[in-house]
């Protein structure tokens, strides 16, 4: 049976999206609330893993290890550094960039990860169904994009950082 993981950093988020959440139960992993039950006849199991790449990806493994996902979606707010995006508007990444990376002492460009590469490509299968999914919406007041997420340990909350993002990497958010 399909299992999807769904990793959230903050309350506000888990809170939001409970609410989508059928026959819910939850129980507690290695310090982290689980919650388990259905999203339109999909098994999926959320966790709040706290804000940051490494309680991201502690999060991430625990729902490996613990719930046997087959999929996982990070879901959550992020900033836009496209000028044509406006609040309420949803990005699916294509994929994703670590804003804050750098090794470029070692001649590699900004955001560039040893044996990974300058881009972590989300999964195509996952992105198709999401696109086709997208085009049975009803009409809508806000903006569906496929598009590039810039992700990082430092919020970005200058101008200046936001152009810089947006320039270095092409991206359209950041979380």
């Amino acid at each position: 049976m399909e299992k999807i993981g769904i990793v959230i950093a903050m309350q506000e988020e888990r809170e939001k999206m409970q609410d989508y959440i059928e026959n819910m139960t939850s129980e507690t992993v290695s310090n982290m609330d689980f919650y388990i039950g259905k999203i339109a006849d999909k098994k999926c199991i959320m966790v709040q893993s706290g804000v940051g790449k490494v309680n991201a990806a502690r999060a991430t493994q625990a729902l490996i290890d613990n719930y046997k996902v087959t999929k996982i979606i990070n879901v959550g707010a992020a900033a836009s550094v496209n000028d044509l995006l406006n609040v309420g508007d949803i990005v699916i990444g294509k994929y994703v960039v670590q804003h804050d990376f750098d090794i470029t002492a070692f001649g590699h460009s900004k955001g560039y990860i040893t044996g990974v590469g300058d881009n972590v490509i989300c999964d195509r299968n996952l992105v198709n169904e999401f696109e086709k999914k997208i085009k049975e919406l009803p009409e809508r007041s806000y903006n569906i994009k496929l598009g590039i997420i810039a992700t990082g340990d430092i919020f970005c909350t200058e101008p200046e950082m936001k152009d810089k993002i947006s320039s270095r990497f092409n991206a359209d958010v950041v979380d």
